[in-house]
């Protein structure tokens, strides 16, 4: 009798991308419509091409792969003896993946190389590879797990010649069609456009689609594309991405985080027929499923972004449907509360307020936060929504939620901290809420005496300074806060910015060095000797107590910064400057062999100082 065929190990667990929200929080259900498993057999060769499946162009030869290994080594050292090198290089590359783009873009090694390329390539060579895409291949290649970073890098690397394109005719921002001869790339991305316009919302919510149909997104709107943004498979490509983004010969890689440009009216076009597409075929359940989606909820985002600019309402209305007529039920209320507590939707609820008419600004905050302050006072991402509630609320508004928030604040918990710091940020030169600030850091510390204050906001003891070497990752990320704080103090609460510089003079000297040494209390001690008015008594009683210090601080990766600013605060003391010059000079060679230390010689400027003392103070005074 035939004994039931089981699954066994790989095959037994449950695949990746299934639906990655059920992982998160199983009360969330994502439509099942969004994923398909098809895409992690992208080595099958009987995958037929299309949408949803995995395409195969065939497997790269293991000479061919060792030689990309290679090559990429090679653009990591960054070891060229000239710029004609390194071109001659990636004319070599181009040469060898001519008539295989397509087989090496979907091959993890190649890839890479391929984006590398895509980082050097001038306006020609991206012109031929969209020839490549746009033949009815986008859309699986932006599915595919290797080639759709290399979609994505092909998106991100048009934004330059789009920006030059619409500079050098600007009547393209009011036709309504586009001249393929003067304007191919804007022609080309919307050829890419009409491939895909089908299957938009397959690759909007796809693991791997999804940062390719955000580059889009960006690309269409002219919105401008956040710097160190990991757009990459692995570290290892990232870290590449940018040495090759800070040598790039042709400019291009630079404009990769091109600040927002200008836009063919064609784009416009195109987003509206977006955004048609997700209003027609999404539901309200839908909507706020995605909202909560780690892969979806970006994207969301990015929609309800575009949404705003083009004076929109269709899916913020989808979402929370009675928010123009000011009425919030149960159902609503309970599903807000859910977003606050949630990792993802506390994310996307932050962005929804900073992009959201204000009139919806207004009615999330007296329909919700108002009444509910008490209740969702400690969820998760509580913070996150008032920073951005701060930032929205007019006046009057805001000095309201500022008063309630302070009023509620009974302890100095690293929630509570952040809290403190968006409130004293928010404040500005509002003087009644700044006096209302100071008195509630003397309430807080139970103590009127600049010393206690200042340890009791840090959360330092002196006599066990042990705990600043803590490893633990809650303590450094309340040191980390309450640093925070302190600095927004000094820059915004003139009273408390002194009680602060005070506290901080009071310390021990041992106790100041190891502060300076802390990597994250250096930055504090950066702030108080960079504060605005300090006196020249205090100045003096801080520069004192790292005399004799400074070689050791130099070298250290964390007090180098502090040697830093305390050039600035000499400035009129230059007895002071002259000294520390003359330390750092003595011991040249301990100097010279720390790449900090180097740092703070060439910031310093003491090869002047060696050669003309006086030439040297004349700069300095400048």
């Amino acid at each position: 009798m035939p004994k039931e065929k089981k699954k066994r190990g790989r095959r037994l667990q449950e695949k990746p991308y299934s639906n990655p929200i059920e992982k998160e929080d199983p009360q969330v259900s994502v439509p099942e419509e969004f994923y398909n498993d098809e895409h992690l057999n992208y080595t099958d060769e009987s995958a037929q091409h299309g949408i949803g499946q995995q395409a195969f162009y065939g497997l790269l030869e293991e000479s061919q792969v060792e030689y990309f290994k290679q090559t990429e080594n090679i653009i990591d050292s960054d070891s060229f003896g000239s710029k004609d090198e390194k071109s001659q290089l990636f004319e070599a590359l181009w040469n060898e993946i001519s008539g295989i783009e397509l087989k090496v873009m979907t091959d993890p090694t190649g890839s890479r190389i391929f984006e590398r390329l895509l980082h050097e390539a001038d306006k020609s060579k991206i012109l031929e590879v969209y020839e490549i895409f746009t033949n009815g291949r986008f859309a699986e290649l932006s599915t595919q797990r290797f080639s759709s970073h290399c979609c994505e890098t092909l998106i991100n690397c048009s934004r330059s010649f789009v920006a030059e394109e619409v500079e050098g005719n600007r009547i393209l921002k009011d036709l309504p069609t586009v001249d393929t001869t003067t304007s191919p790339v804007v022609s080309l991305t919307i050829d890419i456009f009409e491939e895909i316009k089908d299957n938009l919302q397959h690759i909007a919510f796809h693991p791997f689609g999804t940062h390719v149909f955000r580059s889009l997104l960006l690309l269409f709107s002219g919105k401008a594309l956040a710097a160190g943004e990991k757009v990459l498979s692995t570290k290892k490509t990232f870290s590449a991405k940018r040495n090759s983004s800070s040598t790039s010969d042709y400019g291009m890689a630079q404009s990769i985080f091109l600040e927002s440009f200008a836009i063919p009216m064609v784009y416009q076009t195109v987003l509206e027929s977006i955004l048609n597409t997700f209003v027609a075929n999404l539901s309200i359940d839908q909507v706020r499923s995605l909202a909560q989606d780690s892969i979806c909820s970006p994207v969301l985002q990015a929609l309800f972004e575009i949404e705003s600019s083009l004076n929109r309402t269709d899916l913020l209305t989808m979402l929370l449907p009675g928010w123009q007529s000011r009425e919030m039920d149960f159902i609503t209320t309970s599903y807000v509360e859910k977003l606050l507590n949630s990792p993802v939707g506390s994310h996307f609820l932050d962005k929804i307020i900073l992009c959201a008419p204000l009139k919806f600004v207004k009615y999330l905050y007296s329909t919700f936060f108002l009444t509910r302050m008490k209740i969702i006072r400690q969820a998760q991402g509580f913070n996150y929504a008032v920073k951005s509630l701060l930032s929205r609320l007019k006046k009057d508004s805001s000095t309201e939620l500022i008063t309630l928030l302070l009023d509620d604040i009974k302890s100095l918990s690293v929630n509570n901290i952040v809290t403190l710091n968006n409130i004293t940020q928010a404040a500005g030169n509002n003087n009644n809420l700044e006096e209302a600030i100071g008195e509630k850091i003397v309430e807080l510390c139970d103590s009127g005496l600049s010393l206690k204050i200042f340890l009791k906001l840090a959360d330092i003891d002196e006599e066990k300074l042990e705990a600043l070497d803590a490893n633990d990752k809650y303590i450094r990320d309340g040191y980390r806060q309450r640093s925070m704080l302190m600095e927004s103090l000094l820059l915004k609460i003139s009273g408390t910015s002194l009680t602060i510089v005070e506290g901080f003079i009071a310390l021990k000297k041992s106790t100041k060095l190891k502060l300076a040494k802390h990597p994250i209390y250096s930055h504090l001690l950066e702030a108080i000797l960079h504060t605005k008015d300090l006196s020249t008594p205090n100045k003096r009683k801080l520069l004192n107590d790292f005399m004799g210090s400074f070689v050791e601080l130099s070298c250290d990766p964390s007090a180098s910064r502090v040697v830093d600013a305390c050039k600035e605060t000499s400035s009129g003391l230059n007895h002071y400057r002259d000294r520390f010059a003359k330390e750092l000079i003595s011991q040249k060679d301990i100097i010279m062999k720390n790449a900090f230390g180097r740092k703070v010689w060439k910031n310093w400027k003491l090869d002047l100082f060696s050669r003309s003392p006086a030439q040297w103070i004349k700069e300095a005074n400048k």
